[in-house]
């Protein structure tokens, strides 16, 4: 199967440690993927969803930001922390 140099990946998870890893992992094999529905915007949207984080989440997530991968989700991990907040992609449904 050929795919066409116009096609465009996206991929959609859970805004929080799980989602923006399972991105990441895909994105190592699809180079080109794009989060969708996984920035600041999309977050701030669903804010009666939000689920609280632990001291011991808020570390991790700390952790993860470090890590040079998820550079491309530096601000919509500033935005979780500071609101200590994470949020599930059902909350879109």
């Amino acid at each position: 199967m050929q795919i066409s140099r116009n096609s465009e990946f996206y991929h959609w998870s859970d805004i929080d440690i799980g989602g923006l890893k399972i991105f990441i992992r895909l994105q190592n094999i699809i180079h080109e993927l794009i989060p969708y529905k996984m920035d600041i915007e999309a977050f701030y949207s669903k804010k009666a969803y939000w689920k609280d984080m632990s001291k011991d989440y808020r570390k991790k997530l700390l952790e993860l930001k470090k890590q040079l991968d998820y550079n491309c989700f530096d601000n919509l991990i500033d935005e979780m922390l500071k609101n200590n907040s994470k949020l599930e992609q059902e909350a879109f449904i």
